[in-house]
């Protein structure tokens, strides 16, 4: 403090200027009064705190696994479907024959010849078959 140590019966206010850390030591006096503070790690408090505890019941924990191998299953499934979909759209030497195939015709009014973007395409048809399969086979495994 700026005016020395306390008299004594003088009353100090607890305050950061005047606490004594652990490991410090005090040399040249008399007698200390003071209080022992626990603050940090080595508290009881927070050497008997190890986190919130969560407690789930055995049927959660089941139910949790169940879960993930319904979502592996499904993903499997339609990954499957799809490659398998564009497999068999590749072995058609004309597209636009393609039974249940929903596609632009070339000679449609929506484009021209040289545009690309209605050209048929596998892979992009593949793409549509797995988000198809997804939406189907939620309904299946999901109920």
């Amino acid at each position: 403090m700026e005016n020395g140590p306390p008299l004594a019966r003088e009353f100090t206010i607890l305050a950061k200027e005047n606490v004594l850390l652990r490991g410090c030591v005090v040399k040249n006096t008399d007698f200390v009064e003071g209080i022992v503070l626990y603050a940090g790690k080595d508290t009881k408090a927070m050497l008997n705190n190890s986190g919130p505890r969560y407690k789930r019941s055995s049927l959660e924990k089941m139910t949790n696994i169940d879960i993930l191998w319904s979502v592996c299953t499904l993903l499997a499934l339609c990954i499957l479907g799809a490659v398998l979909s564009g497999v068999w759209l590749r072995t058609f030497s004309n597209p636009y024959q393609v039974p249940f195939l929903v596609y632009v015709d070339v000679n449609s009014t929506y484009h021209n010849n040289n545009d690309t973007q209605y050209k048929y395409n596998p892979a992009f048809e593949s793409w549509f078959s797995f988000w198809s399969y997804i939406i189907v086979l939620q309904v299946c495994f999901f109920r």
